[in-house]
């Protein structure tokens, strides 16, 4: 009897299907943009403006504070903020801030708005008023009742 014999090129293309299989085995069926077509968070913030656009356009404001450290903050990042359709929903009915809780120039903001638990994610009204308020990682779901509840809390 002829022993089992692998060729060099055998073990490389097994370690390959087998990562594909994994990640086709774990693929949800949900549409997910790449991270930069996804939510448009705003870049630079100075609050001020944010609060005068939202008055202006007549829409409340997301602010998303983050981390660079923070490990759930990056799991939303990739897989909740990606998705296609709740991407869509901050980028048309909201303005959406991302606020890095280290960054000095925020600090006041983070105390304001009480981010000592990431992520943190608060709504306002034009006039920076807390509409909604959720700590700990949200799933796609997760978000949009976040914004479900403070749409409600804005036509109250």
């Amino acid at each position: 009897m002829r022993p089992f014999h692998t060729s060099p090129l055998s073990l490389p293309l097994l370690f390959v299907l087998v990562v594909l299989g994994i990640f086709a085995a774990c693929s949800t069926g949900k549409k997910h943009l790449s991270e930069s077509s996804g939510v448009h968070f705003q870049k630079t913030i100075n609050y001020d403006d944010i609060l005068a656009r939202s008055a202006a356009e007549h829409l409340p404001v997301v602010v998303y504070f983050t981390a660079t450290w923070c490990g759930p903050c990056k799991v939303m990042d990739k897989y909740v903020f990606s998705d296609e359709e709740l991407a869509r929903r901050l980028n048309t009915e909201f303005i959406s801030i991302k606020l890095d809780v280290d960054n000095p120039d925020y600090k006041d903001l983070v105390y304001i708005y009480d981010a000592s638990a990431l992520p943190t994610l608060v709504m306002v009204n034009q006039k920076g008023a807390e509409l909604a308020r959720r700590r700990g990682s949200l799933s796609i779901s997760g978000v949009h009742r976040f914004l479900d509840e403070g749409l409600r809390a804005l036509g109250d």
